[in-house]
């Protein structure tokens, strides 16, 4: 009887384990679930007239979002991309005008934009990087890689794709960037341990 009781709750346990733990989903599934706000892995802040969201990006995202081109040998390309990726973290910081200020201002907006584009592709294309820190634990990071991708006005944000060399296992993890094209100096996101146990996984 023992021995039926004990291993009632062995399974139980595992039963429990199994829905609690990391969640695992296909690349188009993959990529929802991550951009979902109420995951706590996409942070948006309003400063101003000026919106900022930061997107946690894991190699699995990265890897989904480029998964569409390898159809054809996805599981090779996924086994490859890993084990480039292995040990990074990566965020993707959206930035624009909010949606109200894009409204007020108009075609105003737009033709300060055109006017400064220089000095802002200069800024974020060559100097951003250098403002841009990752605390993990008790270190601080400066990125690894970095790169901005510039709209030309296509669409009204702007977005910098920046990794960090953070090493295994993950500790709380907050990204600091002082922008200073906009004078902003305290955009933050942080992620916290448990936040971060629960990314899920990439099935094929």
């Amino acid at each position: 009887m023992r021995k039926g009781t004990k291993l009632l709750l062995s399974c139980l346990g595992l039963a429990l384990a199994s829905c609690t733990g990391p969640k695992s989903y296909g690349p188009a599934a993959y990529l929802r679930y991550v951009e979902d706000p109420g995951h706590e892995y996409r942070v948006k802040q309003e400063i101003g007239d000026k919106e900022y969201t930061i997107q946690l990006a894991p190699p699995e995202y990265l890897i989904s979002k480029e998964s569409e081109e390898h159809k054809d040998s996805l599981s090779g390309f996924v086994s490859r991309r890993r084990a480039e990726l292995k040990g990074y973290m990566f965020f993707l910081v959206r930035m624009g005008h909010t949606e109200q200020s894009r409204r007020e201002q108009g075609g105003k907006l737009q033709s300060e934009q055109q006017a400064n584009v220089n000095s802002m592709v200069a800024y974020y294309d060559q100097q951003a990087a250098a403002d841009i820190s990752l605390q993990s634990g008790n270190r601080t990071l400066s990125p690894s890689t970095y790169v901005f991708e510039n709209n030309y006005g296509l669409s009204p944000y702007n977005t910098i794709v920046v990794g960090f060399e953070v090493g295994e296992p993950l500790t709380e993890l907050t990204l600091n960037f002082n922008d200073r094209y906009n004078n902003i100096p305290s955009i933050r996101a942080g992620f916290s341990k448990e936040t971060l146990d629960k990314l899920p996984t990439l099935s094929l």
